[in-house]
């Protein structure tokens, strides 16, 4: 489980908060948006936390799938 904090241009990993020296790849990785998540995951989006779960990203994986 992992925190992403939602930006204008996508996701945010957690660590890229914690270590601005020696970022893991999780906090390198661009993250688009929940499809790229994995269950269990937290998204943060102001005040608010979500937990994701297996159907919003499938979800939200069909949505992307259908725009193109």
């Amino acid at each position: 489980m992992a925190y992403f904090y939602q930006t204008g241009s996508g996701l945010i990993h957690e660590d890229a908060f914690e270590n601005d020296t020696c970022p893991s790849f999780e906090s390198r990785k661009r993250y688009n948006g929940v499809e790229d998540l994995e269950p269990g995951d937290v998204l943060v989006n102001g005040n608010e936390f979500v937990t994701v779960t297996a159907e919003m990203i499938a979800t939200a994986r069909a949505e992307k799938m259908n725009e193109s």
